[in-house]
C-alpha cells in the first residue's frame, strides 16, 4: 500500500504550499501504474522528440548500485510485450556509495543485444535521508550529446556509463 505523508512544505521549499502532501514508496514492489493510451500517444518518443522527467524525491537510503525508478515505461513484465522493453526511465542510482545520483535509462529499437542499454547517470549525487529533493533529465532521442541533468535546480555533469550515447530511437510500444 501507498502511504501519503507531509511532501515539500514552505520555509524550506516556499512554493509549495503547507498541507502539500507525497505518496511513499517503503521498497517492497509499490507502484502507481498508467496505462497507455494506445500507439502514437503523448507517451511514446522516437528520434528526434525530447522528453523532460522530473519528480521531487526523498530517499532515506539506496545501497551502493542499487537502482530506484521514478518514473519509467516498459520493463512491466506483462504478457504481450518484451521483457526488457525500457521505453524510457528517470532513476536514482547510488554510484559512489554515498549519495543519490540522476539517472536516465532506454532500450534502443533493436532491443536485441546487451549493447541496447542506454543509461546515462550525473557524477554529482545528493546526500539520501536530507528531505526533499528536485531532480531532472531532459534529453532530444538521437540526439546523445543533447541529454541535461539538474538536481535542486542545478545543472549536472553526467557520463553515458552503459551502452555508450546512442542515435538510436527508443524501444516504442504500447507497455504501461
Amino acid at each position: 500500500d501507498v502511504k501519503i505523508v507531509a511532501g515539500p512544505r514552505p520555509e524550506v521549499h516556499p512554493c509549495f504550499a503547507s498541507d502539500n502532501q507525497a505518496a511513499a514508496f517503503d521498497g517492497n514492489g509499490d507502484y502507481l501504474r498508467v496505462a497507455d493510451p494506445g500507439a502514437d500517444s503523448p507517451l511514446d518518443f522516437g528520434n528526434g522528440d525530447s522528453i523532460t522527467l522530473e519528480a521531487w524525491v526523498n530517499p532515506r537510503q539506496l545501497a551502493r548500485n542499487q537502482q530506484v525508478y521514478i518514473i519509467g515505461k516498459g520493463r512491466t513484465n506483462r504478457a504481450g510485450f518484451a521483457r526488457d522493453n525500457q521505453n524510457y526511465s528517470l532513476r536514482l542510482r547510488n554510484a559512489q556509495g554515498s549519495g543519490a545520483a540522476v539517472s536516465f535509462l532506454f532500450r534502443d529499437e533493436d532491443n536485441r543485444t546487451p549493447d541496447d542499454w542506454h543509461r546515462w547517470t550525473s557524477r554529482e549525487e545528493f546526500p539520501l535521508a536530507t528531505g526533499w529533493h528536485h531532480v531532472a533529465v531532459t534529453y532530444t532521442f538521437g540526439e546523445p550529446d543533447w541529454i541535461r541533468g539538474c538536481i535542486d535546480g542545478r545543472p549536472t555533469q553526467g557520463d553515458w556509463d552503459m551502452g555508450g550515447p546512442s542515435k538510436q530511437a527508443p524501444v516504442q510500444d504500447d507497455d504501461e
